[in-house]
């Protein structure tokens, strides 16, 4: 460590010295559990690294420089939302007696990343993706945490399903879901038992893909607009779910900007929103559902449906002809379809294929 680097580090340690809510001495400040638990020491010492050999350094360009090692450190390390918040919340009261200690007042509160982006929970969803599966030894390593014990852990908090015929022990976990935001996450996940190697593969069938946005006020309306325009266009129930799921994030200073300037002049818009709010109870839930929910409750375009009927192998249906209700076709399965007339073909179990129009028929997933 260079003389100017060493010097950034002493004043830093000093400057959380003399704001310290701990009641501890800085250097015995850590976070996390057992082996993967960080000392406060370590974090600065870790972004310092980053730092530029030549340094100007102020009250303000050290402080900066302790939120910058917050702010990485809750980013990168592997543990639940709700630890990172509780950290989270500590760090910027921290903060906030740094700078009136030091009379900071131009640096503006930290508007650091969603810790949630790299939250374990999320990790593991990503992980559990592919159909091929993933061991809990992968996972150790893809969330650098201790043991498969933990990854096992991780796994009933996201799987109820996981706890059937399992010890009681374990059942307490089932009530502490991972959650995105304030959403708990849950999904079914499947185990492919393989004899080459006789290890246990973990996937989820029906993936769940966390998108985590921080938007302005105009990046909302144009969210908003493009969802309002696929819906007003082709009548799409998911366009419209996916919205609603946005409108009760907002605050309400921001559905008024909202229905301010994008709705005003607009009355199809206006009618849009409005639809929004009477579908959005102050306690909606944007809970996951799975294409196949979508298309049991008819969310679906025509489209739609001929495309999730198309992706799976062993995702079969019923068809029968809307004016002849007694002629069944059985265990068919599309295997291809028209975007532009919605004529699509099927293949059932014994290899024969047949050719029906969306339209003349009846669906029904089996």
């Amino acid at each position: 460590m260079n003389q100017n680097r060493t010097r950034l580090y002493t004043r830093a340690l000093k400057m959380l010295s003399e704001t310290n809510i701990y009641d501890k001495p800085v250097s015995d400040i850590g976070f996390g559990k057992d082996d993967k638990r960080v000392s406060l020491i370590e974090i600065l010492k870790h972004n310092i690294t980053n730092s530029p050999t030549t340094l100007d350094i102020s009250d303000a360009f050290i402080y900066s420089f302790i939120e910058e090692a917050m702010e990485e450190y809750l980013s990168q390390y592997p543990a639940p939302y709700s630890f990172k918040k509780r950290v989270k919340t500590k760090f910027g009261c921290w903060l906030k007696d740094i700078k009136t200690k030091y009379s900071l007042l131009c640096c503006e509160d930290p508007e650091w990343v969603n810790p949630s982006a790299h939250d374990v929970g999320i990790s593991m969803l990503k992980a559990m993706h592919s159909r091929e599966g993933v061991t809990k030894e992968e996972l150790v390593n893809e969330l650098n945490c201790d043991h498969p014990r933990t990854v096992q852990k991780y796994l009933r908090r996201i799987s109820e399903d996981l706890f059937e015929g399992e010890s009681t022990k374990y059942i307490e976990d089932q009530h502490v879901p991972f959650y995105i935001g304030d959403q708990p996450i849950r999904s079914k996940i499947k185990i492919i038992k393989k004899k080459s190697d006789r290890k246990r593969y973990y996937y989820t069938p029906n993936t769940i893909h966390p998108i985590i946005l921080q938007e302005n006020l105009m990046q909302v309306g144009a969210l908003l607009t493009a969802l309002f325009h696929n819906y007003n266009d082709y009548e799409s129930s998911i366009s419209s779910l996916i919205a609603i799921d946005v409108w009760s994030q907002l605050s309400d200073y921001a559905k008024r900007r909202i229905k301010l300037h994008y709705a005003l002049n607009n009355k199809d818009f206006e009618d849009f929103i409005e639809m929004l709010e009477q579908e959005c109870p102050d306690d909606h839930a944007c809970n996951f559902r799975t294409e196949r929910d979508l298309f049991m409750e008819n969310e679906m375009l025509p489209v739609e449906q001929l495309e999730f009927l198309s992706k799976g192998e062993n995702r079969t249906c019923r068809i029968m002809f809307k004016d002849n209700c007694e002629k069944i076709y059985t265990n068919q399965r599309v295997c291809r379809f028209s975007r532009d007339t919605l004529d699509f073909t099927t293949v059932d179990r014994e290899g024969f294929k047949h050719i029906f129009n969306y339209y003349d028929v009846d669906i029904i997933l089996e």
